[in-house]
């Protein structure tokens, strides 16, 4: 993977702060068919990388978290999965513990 960057402001006619104070603005931007959660471990690994080289009283920040949504939605699927396969197991006990279970081996199905 290569990035190319260029030195400069886009528009010197404009101020960015962060918390009321003076920033300077870097926009990660994912690229279509690119894995949100990879581009984002990419993003923190190479602002960890630059943080290293700041200048003793500069400070990093990152204003948008888009993809705490992403691994909150997956966190949240695995929740759901777990809590139905829990449900499925519960189920299937209690009806091979009752006597509805011998029942339904006497009862006569059509065969194909």
């Amino acid at each position: 993977m290569s990035a190319n960057a260029e030195l400069g402001a886009e528009n010197y006619g404009t101020i960015l702060r962060f918390n009321s104070h003076d920033a300077v603005g870097l926009a990660v931007t994912q690229l279509p068919g690119a894995n949100a959660l990879d581009v984002d471990q990419g993003r923190k690994g190479g602002a960890a990388e630059a943080i290293e080289e700041f200048p003793p009283g500069i400070k990093a920040a990152s204003g948008l978290r888009y993809h705490d949504g992403h691994r909150r939605s997956i966190r949240d699927v695995l929740i759901t999965l777990l809590q139905a396969i829990r449900v499925v197991i519960v189920v299937i006990y209690l009806f091979l513990q009752t006597g509805a279970a011998r029942l339904s081996r006497r009862l006569p199905f059509p065969s194909r």
